[in-house]
């Protein structure tokens, strides 16, 4: 059981990195040029390797100048989903 307890754990801290470098991956606070070519990751476009994805996304629409009130209230819902997801599948 003790193995499982562990498990669970490292999931958890798994999940967390991975979440927390796609909130940022996703924002205006990307400072890193990813690893990629500019082809975008598995030759997608849309994923460049300089991040800012929300901005981009919203450019040409009046949203724009909200991105970052809109990616704070996304990470927020993200989060709250993620841990309803744990919190169920935990038990």
């Amino acid at each position: 059981m003790a193995y499982l307890r562990h498990g669970y754990h490292v999931i958890g801290l798994a999940l967390v990195v991975a979440a927390t470098l796609l909130f940022i991956y996703v924002s205006r606070f990307w400072i890193w040029t990813a690893p990629w070519s500019n082809d975008g990751l598995f030759g997608l476009k849309v994923l460049s390797p300089y991040g800012d994805i929300l901005r981009r996304w919203l450019s040409g629409t009046w949203f724009r100048d909200f991105d970052l009130l809109i990616w704070c209230c996304a990470a927020i819902v993200s989060l709250s989903v993620l841990q309803r997801l744990w919190a169920r599948f935990k038990n």
